[in-house]
């Protein structure tokens, strides 16, 4: 996948193009499962650049702590959800989501001109020690969508806010589940905790 995706010069190189404007599928730009990190580490790769509108009729995955590349867009990206790791994103025009925007490891930069519009937005950022006054999410629109910032929230606060089946218990503690959320989106099943149960569950 990575590449069919670049163009490039000579055997490395600082950036790589994204070719197509339009993808049918997910696109996984960064996986700790895959050596991902090594591929773009051995061709001195520092950026991924779309020019135009990036649309991706899917999810776009970086599940990945590491901060290279990052990703640059000089318009618009419009997708399902997106799930945000280590990569840096760079977004020119607006973002927007029939999904969820959800932070995963240090949920790096984000940088958008526009608007970001989704179902859900669930940052986990927090400000770089060396900028500690600056914050690592801007937009220079607003933001349309519910958002709650899931960096720290404990426990009861995951279940309150959440529908069971994107919650996960490890060792006695409860966690938000990235990819559930993504799968839910996908197989249209709920993310957030209804109304309704959330009332039962405060008469319990």
């Amino acid at each position: 996948m990575l590449e069919q995706l670049s163009r490039r010069k000579g055997r490395r190189a600082q950036a790589l193009l994204i070719r197509q404007s339009r993808f049918d599928g997910d696109l996984v730009l960064s996986d700790d499962r895959v050596p991902s990190s090594s591929w773009y580490g051995d061709r001195q790769v520092e950026a991924l650049i779309c020019t135009g509108d990036l649309q991706i009729n899917g999810d776009l995955i970086d599940d990945s702590s590491h901060a290279k590349p990052i990703l640059i867009v000089t318009g618009s990206l419009h997708l399902r959800s997106w799930l945000r790791g280590g990569m840096s994103a760079f977004i020119d025009a607006e973002v927007r989501a029939s999904g969820f925007v959800v932070g995963h490891y240090n949920d790096s930069a984000l940088m958008v001109g526009g608007d970001l519009k989704a179902a859900g937005y669930l940052p986990r950022a927090r400000p770089y020690k060396d900028c500690p006054h600056i914050l690592p999410h801007q937009f220079g629109g607003r933001i349309d969508a519910r958002e709650l910032d899931v960096g720290d929230i404990d426990p009861q606060g995951l279940r309150e806010h959440f529908d069971p089946g994107v919650l996960t218990e490890e060792d006695g503690e409860i966690y938000l589940d990235e990819r559930a959320v993504l799968s839910a989106v996908r197989e249209r099943r709920p993310v957030w905790r209804l109304a309704a149960d959330r009332v039962e569950q405060e008469q319990v």
